[in-house]
């Protein structure tokens, strides 16, 4: 990891030599947290540095904090009019399939890799994710992830795109495909089915989309897994309502609902309240408000088992009460 983040940090100065166009922006934090069940107080300054630029069909982006090299990433787009080139340390995420192969998102997993997409006349995408996560046999030897997709070629026919992913590390511990076929036979139906050679077997599903503020969507494996969304906004201006149900063999399970309220003049509030299921089920929920003034920025929130650097259920963090305050300049 030491030696990728090396090999970043080189690159990336190097075409800041050539490019000039730069961008740099600081960011103070304060943020004092209360543990009620404990009764502790933890309060924590900390101090992060943002640095840009682009010039062209360059785009660089480095996050330095106090506690030392977050990440960043280099992009260089339409290389021939045809290929994308993407270099990250953190910042870098794996797209999955509909319902077979889970998305590797990088606030999650903390990856750091290279992607090239081809996009004529079809989209290939190739992600290589080095040996990063120690305690994963998958990734001892780095992972290669490729998927294709095809709908600039085959969305005249009824919105049609069919899709192929494989997943393979150098010594074939893993070893993965999935292929897929999607189709839109209507404006407000969209139906896809996918096989692969996984323990999740196969699965069918699609969307619905019956009014333009509400949609709802599915699908249901071989394995017995299913999941089920549905998003609402705009009942009144502005308002988002989001809940989901995620039932499976081979994962912990969970459902929830957030909803995200009008702006008020004082900021915004959005909420959420869920249960997950891994070895006992457990309540998830956080109430968030937000505010700005121009280059200051509050954040009260009250929540349990919520990661909000993850977006995501963590039941190892306990009912905490925090205040965060933002300065940039």
């Amino acid at each position: 990891m030491k030696k990728f983040s090396l090999l970043f940090l080189i690159i990336i100065f190097l075409f800041n030599v050539v490019h000039a166009q730069t961008t740099l922006s600081n960011r103070v934090e304060f943020s004092f947290k209360f543990y009620p069940d404990s009764k502790k107080i933890n309060f924590n300054p900390n101090y992060f540095l943002f640095y840009s630029f682009k010039e062209g069909n360059v785009t660089a982006y480095l996050d330095l904090r106090d506690t030392g090299f977050r990440g960043g990433y280099l992009s260089i787009s339409n290389i021939l009019g045809i290929l994308d080139f993407y270099l990250a340390k953190y910042y870098i995420s794996v797209e999955g399939t509909k319902a077979l192969f889970d998305s590797m998102l990088y606030n999650r997993l903390n990856l750091n890799g290279i992607q090239l997409t081809l996009k004529k006349p079809f989209r290939l995408v190739l992600s290589y994710i080095p040996s990063l996560i120690e305690s994963d046999v998958d990734f001892n030897t780095g992972r290669l992830i490729m998927k294709l997709d095809t709908q600039e070629l085959t969305s005249k026919f009824l919105g049609s795109n069919l899709y192929a992913l494989y997943d393979f590390n150098m010594q074939m511990l893993v070893n993965t495909f999935v292929v897929g076929a999607e189709f839109k036979p209507t404006s407000f139906v969209t139906l896809f089915g996918e096989y692969g050679n996984n323990s999740r077997q196969w699965a069918i599903g699609g969307s619905l989309k019956p009014l333009h503020n509400f949609i709802l969507t599915g699908f249901y494996r071989g394995d017995g897994g299913y999941n089920i969304e549905a998003q609402i906004t705009d009942l009144i201006p502005k308002l988002s309502i989001y809940g989901a149900y995620y039932s499976a063999p081979d994962s912990p399970n969970y459902m929830y609902i957030r909803i995200s309220l009008p702006p008020f003049n004082f900021g915004t509030i959005d909420g959420l309240y869920g249960l997950y299921t891994s070895i006992g089920t457990k309540d998830v929920w956080y109430l968030r408000l937000s505010s700005r003034w121009g280059k200051l920025s509050n954040t009260l929130r009250i929540y349990k088992n919520w990661n909000f650097g993850a977006g995501w259920f963590d039941t190892t963090i306990p009912f905490t009460v925090e205040d965060i305050v933002n300065v940039t300049f």
